[in-house]
């Protein structure tokens, strides 16, 4: 924010190049051009006289100067200083909790810099200040590449971790991620465990072949996984046609209503395809460091198995 702090690069004349502040006033800044035409009249002649001096050493220090922006005047303890060719313009608002720190900063650095120019009138010592220069900007050079190259990994790492979570073929959460939300949901809030799987799903495959099955499989996953974000739940594929979802108990939510719209979705792809589904409730007292979640899950387990028996009963009859 403007009231905090403001950084510029300006030229020798005052003409702003870069505003690093926020949207609004860089633009505002930009569209002005030349820094002059922001600071109070009272204070040119001092902003011009550290201006000049400022190259003469690495930094300078205004303890207050206002700046006229939208029809507005603020005070700032401003700090001028030159490296690399380029002028800066620091202003700062004292009560910045960062502006001790930043002040300290610019001293030490004017100090180096006013020893450095003391030395060089001192031509025997000239070509070592220059390899020292010279150092100087290999480890800048260098710094900014291992920077580079740290975002590089924690991107790279970022993304395999993401990949590590989510399931190859249907692109949903997977087992893995499974384990590690229910562990961490349940601490806060009580959720529906829900089983699923496919009946006759192995006639797919061998009928009508693995692709025709993966695409089953993707479908159906895409299909639990929208339903349960409606609900401010998750869907996850475990392996094989064996999925999960958990739905906040907070939220109303009846599986029942939905079993019809699963089961056509599947029936599109081979009519003997139906699910089969267990559901328990889980909390923090049911999953925990002690009870692990494989319990719960071998309940919800049971319940799907004795729903796929019944319905191939059922289908006999």
């Amino acid at each position: 924010m403007l009231n905090n702090a403001f950084l510029i690069e300006i030229s020798e004349t005052g003409n702003i190049r870069k505003s690093f502040t926020t949207e609004l006033f860089s633009t505002i800044f930009l569209m002005n051009e030349n820094i002059f035409s922001f600071i109070a009249d009272d204070f040119h002649e001092t902003f011009s006289n550290h201006l000049k001096h400022v190259k003469n050493g690495f930094s300078s220090t205004i303890d207050s100067i206002t700046y006229k922006i939208l029809n507005k005047s603020y005070s700032f303890k401003t700090t001028l200083f030159y490296t690399n060719n380029v002028f800066y313009v620091l202003g700062l608002n004292p009560d910045n909790e960062h502006y001790d720190l930043i002040h300290e900063f610019l001293s030490i650095n004017t100090d180096l810099a006013n020893k450095i120019n003391a030395l060089s009138s001192n031509t025997s010592l000239q070509p070592y200040l220059e390899e020292l220069s010279a150092l100087n900007s290999e480890l800048i050079n260098t710094q900014r590449h291992l920077a580079q190259k740290n975002s590089e990994l924690e991107r790279i790492n970022s993304t395999l971790k993401n990949l590590s979570y989510k399931d190859y073929l249907t692109k949903i959460p997977n087992r893995r991620s499974f384990f590690t939300d229910v562990y961490a949901y349940v601490k806060t809030e009580s959720y529906w465990l829900i089983m699923i799987d496919f009946n006759n799903f192995k006639t797919v495959n061998d009928v009508l072949g693995h692709d025709y099955g993966d695409q089953v499989l993707i479908a159906f996953a895409k299909n639990i996984h929208d339903l349960a974000l409606q609900y401010n739940g998750n869907a996850y594929r475990l392996g094989g046609d064996e999925f999960a979802m958990l739905i906040p108990q907070s939220v109303k939510f009846n599986f029942n209503d939905h079993i019809e719209f699963l089961n056509k979705s599947l029936e599109k792809f081979h009519p003997d395809t139906s699910i089969a589904y267990g559901i328990e409730a889980i909390d923090h007292t049911t999953v925990n460091e002690s009870k692990k979640a494989e319990e719960t899950m071998s309940k919800a387990d049971h319940q799907m198995y004795e729903y796929k028996y019944t319905m191939k009963n059922k289908n006999k009859n």
